[in-house]
């Protein structure tokens, strides 16, 4: 939430009362007090440079706050009416929509499993194959990342009232990797 005005103490105002309706607002669609954070906060004067002299012009304040959600399946609906009703609601800036896991290291470790077993069996695959003999494992090369598909969304507010449509959230997929090698002995 941007706000410009003369003096610090009307910009800090109107900032936190347009910030307080938004929060109203989304507390009314149903999301809980601790899934909404504040994330960022400034004030600060704004300047005019001329001829190499610098006087301030007027304040601008910026708040940023965090919505989460979750099981993006359930509650989409519910984020594309908040950030619908946003700017209606006195947003004039949205930043960003970040699709995350709530676990990911659950994820990894189970991602992992799986990359063990698919390694062991293809070992076993190849040794029998080549009339070779599988023995233990003698070293384990672990690799792996975290892919998600991240889109943004952001708008301007406008002082001219238009009809409002919701945007169609697309989340995407996102995937956890695990890459393992397995050295075996082999006969």
């Amino acid at each position: 939430m941007l706000t410009e005005g003369i003096s610090a103490i009307d910009v800090k105002n109107k900032n936190n009362q347009k910030i307080n309706q938004l929060i109203d607002f989304i507390k009314q669609q149903g999301v809980e007090k601790n899934n909404i954070q504040t994330t960022d906060f400034y004030a600060s004067p704004k300047y005019n440079y001329t001829n190499g002299q610098s006087s301030i012009v007027g304040y601008q304040a910026n708040q940023i706050i965090t919505v989460k959600f979750f099981d993006i399946n359930k509650s989409r609906f519910q984020l594309e009416k908040i950030l619908d009703g946003a700017v209606n609601n006195g947003a004039n800036q949205i930043q960003g929509i970040d699709f995350s896991f709530s676990n990911p290291e659950n994820l990894k470790k189970q991602a992992r499993k799986l990359a063990i077993e698919s390694a062991k069996e293809r070992a076993k695959e190849i040794t029998t194959q080549a009339n070779l003999r599988l023995g233990k494992v003698i070293n384990i090369l672990e690799s792996g990342n975290y892919s998600s598909n991240q889109p943004s969304y952001s708008v301007a507010m406008s002082s001219v009232r238009e009809k409002s449509v919701a945007p169609d959230i697309q989340p995407g997929t996102q995937e956890i990797i695990e890459n393992i090698t397995l050295i075996f002995e082999v006969d």
